[in-house]
């Protein structure tokens, strides 16, 4: 037994158990064998319309009282026996058959007739409004979901940080490359003299400007040394292949001419770009996943080869980068797991690009084709509309009520 009735009042933990109650002990058919949520409010209903008494008060509670000799009983009530004495046998009998079908009226609530759920969202902007300028960041953005760069760049809405969020994986992965970033303003001298420590406490004091507390850092501060240590070898073995560190987190650009007359702005931000006698190289830190070989060389993620567009495009030439041939396109994944480091080089493959260079004047292609593309007014912002490359969030999902149709076009397929 799991309710009871004190005075004027009825308590219930369970709604069932209360209908139980007031048909005399006799059980009435559930779906499943458990009540559902109509079942529930029709039990509320049921004592509110049925009952003979001044008030009805039902009250959900966590713990569960306990049945003994007819009496329920609990540690901070007083309980006493559903039965005549507290709600009457003419009540009884009329709850038993009542004149009105509570039950049928509850369920009545939950049907639902009609369903009319939200069709895919399909935008488009005017030419005027279009953004002109994209990151290739955000470009891989548009590749593979265009309504979330119409929420930002046409909408103008970006989400907020939730109240009170405490800093995570983003977090960390910002004050690793801020970190890394100053570390790198330094003289090659000062970076070769200077031990892992000492870019250890950089990391861990970028990690409390990020947010994290003090107290965190028992956690932290091992991890950050283990990924100091790993960077410092990395340089090192760098600098004895022939490497040079020769730019850092410098924006760059590149301007596209479209057929319509357009002009499109192609900006990067690349964590390090490095001289190989006349030749660079561009490593992407990644504290998180990085894309696989295949997913660049695809052209699902144009970050790397369209930075190297920019810089044969003499896009970072103001910093001395001039135009040349792009030796390497690599991820330099960092992280506190079994391994710290992993320096993984896109590689072309035997039946892909014969040549880094080709995969750039290929992704440049790609990305002039798809700015055609959306150069037309007719042109929607999809939400995630590639299959393969869908994520589970994004921002932009609830204003496009993804959750609606996709579950319908999913069931389709």
């Amino acid at each position: 037994m799991k309710c009871f009735a004190r005075n004027n009042e009825v308590f219930c933990y369970d709604y069932t158990a209360l209908i139980v109650a007031l048909h005399g002990h006799e059980t009435i058919p559930l779906d499943g064998g458990e009540a559902d949520a109509a079942d529930r409010w029709a039990a509320v209903i049921a004592v509110i319309g049925g009952m003979p008494i001044a008030a009805v008060t039902v009250v959900k509670a966590e713990f569960i009282p306990v049945f003994d000799g007819g009496i329920v009983r609990h540690r901070s009530v007083e309980a006493i026996p559903i039965s005549d004495a507290a709600i009457g046998d003419v009540a009884r009998k009329e709850l038993l058959c009542p004149n009105t079908d509570y039950l049928k009226i509850a369920r009545a609530i939950w049907k639902i007739e009609q369903f009319h759920p939200a069709e895919q969202p399909e935008p488009k902007p005017p030419l005027s409004q279009r953004p002109k300028e994209l990151s290739v960041t955000r470009i891989k953005v548009l590749i593979r979901n265009p309504f979330a760069i119409y929420g930002q760049k046409v909408l103008g809405l970006y989400a907020l940080d939730a109240v009170g969020k405490a800093p995570g994986a983003s977090e960390r992965g910002t004050a690793i490359h801020k970190a890394l970033e100053l570390w790198a303003e330094q003289s090659v001298a000062e970076i070769l003299e200077q031990n892992a420590d000492k870019l250890s406490q950089l990391i861990i004091q970028q990690l409390l400007l990020a947010g994290f507390d003090p107290s965190d850092m028992a956690i932290e501060a091992p991890v950050a040394k283990r990924i100091a240590k790993a960077y410092l070898q990395w340089e090192q073995q760098r600098q004895q292949g022939g490497f040079a560190l020769a730019l850092t987190e410098k924006k760059g650009c590149l301007n596209l001419s479209l057929n319509g007359g357009q002009q499109i702005k192609i900006t990067a931000t690349p964590d390090r770009i490095d001289s190989f006698g006349t030749m660079w190289a561009l490593v992407d830190y990644k504290t998180g996943g990085a894309s696989s070989s295949k997913e660049v060389l695809a052209g699902w993620d144009p970050q790397l080869p369209l930075t190297g567009a920019i810089i044969h495009g003499d896009g970072f030439a103001e910093y001395k980068i001039k135009s040349g041939e792009i030796t390497e396109l690599a991820y330099l994944k960092l992280s506190g797991g079994e391994k710290t480091l992993d320096h993984k080089v896109i590689k072309l493959g035997k039946d892909g690009f014969s040549s880094i260079q080709e995969l750039v004047e290929v992704e440049l292609d790609r990305i002039t084709d798809l700015f055609e593309t959306f150069a037309d007014p007719n042109t929607p912002y999809l939400c995630q509309p590639r299959s393969k490359y869908t994520d589970d969030y994004s921002d932009y999902d609830h204003l496009a009520r993804r959750a609606e149709w996709s579950a319908i076009n999913d069931g389709e397929g």
